[in-house]
């Protein structure tokens, strides 16, 4: 059925990242059934100790959740050791694009 595919095939990539960052925007907002398909593909294709206390479920954040998430992985990588490392050594940050993908 494409309703399971369609959990699966956002499963199956948020799976290796069941302590990070779950899936967002436009499936924050997905109907039951999806959502139940993507916890079954989840589930199934991660280790029980990885998911023992994961809970997936609707974000309270809507369809900012996408932005919201985006932002703080920004953050976390200008603020990142490494980064700091090369603002530290040149002084300040600005002028420096290559931070941004150390």
């Amino acid at each position: 059925m494409l309703r399971d595919e369609a959990g699966d095939a956002v499963g199956r990539p948020a799976q290796p990242k069941t302590v990070g960052e779950p899936p967002s925007g436009g499936v924050a907002q997905s109907g039951d059934q999806l959502l139940a398909s993507i916890r079954e593909t989840v589930y199934r294709r991660s280790l029980p100790l990885a998911t023992r206390e994961l809970l997936i479920q609707r974000s309270s954040l809507g369809l900012l959740g996408g932005v919201i998430g985006t932002s703080a992985l920004v953050v976390d990588q200008l603020f990142a050791r490494e980064s700091i490392e090369q603002w530290l050594a040149a002084g300040l940050p600005a002028g420096m694009p290559e931070v941004a993908t150390a």
